[in-house]
């Protein structure tokens, strides 16, 4: 798991949990969304997402892949969504998002994004949600 800090910001940074299971999807996704000023928590698996729920931290919002070793991410996002109610989630997956659509009809902290996907679209999702890093420069250069 990795997390982030930095001693030039005195607000705390939003913290994002990410679910994927292929490392190297999630290495870069993770690198990204810090070097966007998130603080990041990582899971490979609906049971490392669960124990990393149980953690303590309190979460800005997750992006869950759909694909996972140990269960289906849809079915991780309704656990999350039933111990953070609140809490934006973004459900990643190659897979048709119209199912995904229908299964959170109404849920208006649910965002879909379809793999592949380039971390400025991730960027987009997470500020539809008022999320944003606190590294402007760097957003700025997207």
């Amino acid at each position: 798991m990795s997390s982030t800090s930095s001693p030039r910001s005195a607000s705390p940074k939003p913290r994002l949990l990410v679910v994927e299971d292929e490392a190297l999807v999630r290495m870069v996704i993770v690198e990204e969304l810090e070097m966007l000023g998130f603080a990041v928590t990582e899971a490979d698996s609906v049971r490392s997402a669960l124990a990393a729920m149980d953690g303590g931290q309190a979460l800005s919002a997750c992006i869950v892949d759909v694909g996972l070793p140990d269960g289906r991410g849809d079915d991780l996002a309704v656990k999350m969504r039933a111990r953070l109610p609140h809490v934006p989630i973004v459900m990643v997956s190659g897979y048709d998002e119209d199912v995904l659509r229908k299964r959170f009809v109404g849920d208006t902290a649910m965002a879909f994004l379809r793999k592949p996907y380039f971390p400025e679209d991730l960027i987009r999702a997470l500020g539809q949600f008022g999320l944003a890093g606190q590294t402007d420069e760097v957003r700025a250069a997207l």
